[in-house]
């Protein structure tokens, strides 16, 4: 997890908080995810398999996501967020959470009122699943 969270804490700004952290995964996609939010942005690592390498799969503040949904997943262990990104491409993720109530609530709470995304409130602890 560490090599994504270097990667990860360069994409918050000034005054912005991180409100989650956490794995996912990429619907037809392999590797390692880490997924991370802020009042104001998404960002998402990836890690490839075979070449362990790691790059910045979407980096987007939340005012340029359109289309935004979420639900809970049970059989999948996690919350679905689905968003399309500003250059039209749809992502799909599975954030792996043993705690969907509190990850429903907080995207409920950044993209719910596209005037008040900035008020988020408090931070919402997350637990992963298996870690």
């Amino acid at each position: 997890m560490e090599p994504h969270l270097s990667v990860l804490e360069r994409c918050v700004g000034p005054g912005d908080a991180t409100v989650l952290v956490a794995r996912c995964s990429l619907a037809g996609a392999s590797g390692r995810y880490m997924i991370m939010l802020t009042r104001r942005r998404l960002a998402v690592t990836a890690r490839n398999w075979l070449t362990r390498r790691l790059r910045l799969h979407l980096n987007l503040e939340l005012r340029h996501l359109s289309d935004v949904s979420w639900a809970h997943e049970p059989r999948l262990g996690g919350v679905r967020l689905s968003v399309t990104a500003i250059d039209g491409v749809r992502e799909h993720f599975l954030i792996d959470t043993t705690d969907a109530v509190g990850v429903e609530h907080l995207l409920a709470s950044l993209f719910a009122d596209p005037l008040d995304r900035h008020n988020v409130g408090e931070v919402v602890t997350i637990k992963a699943s298996g870690a």
